[in-house]
């Protein structure tokens, strides 16, 4: 993270507390890409389970 350029968005919790995961059995990235943004969405907002 420390290496991004300014102004590239970055998540605004600390990713390192977090111990879950999350598996996609599926194709493409396109269904990855929308899970990844509406669970950053989510967890930005303070849900961490």
């Amino acid at each position: 993270m420390a290496r991004l350029a300014p102004g590239v968005a970055h998540p605004g919790y600390d990713r390192t507390s977090e111990n879950f995961g999350i598996v996609h059995f599926g194709l493409g990235a396109f269904a990855r890409a929308h899970l990844a943004s509406y669970t950053d969405a989510a967890m930005t907002a303070g849900d961490r389970d």
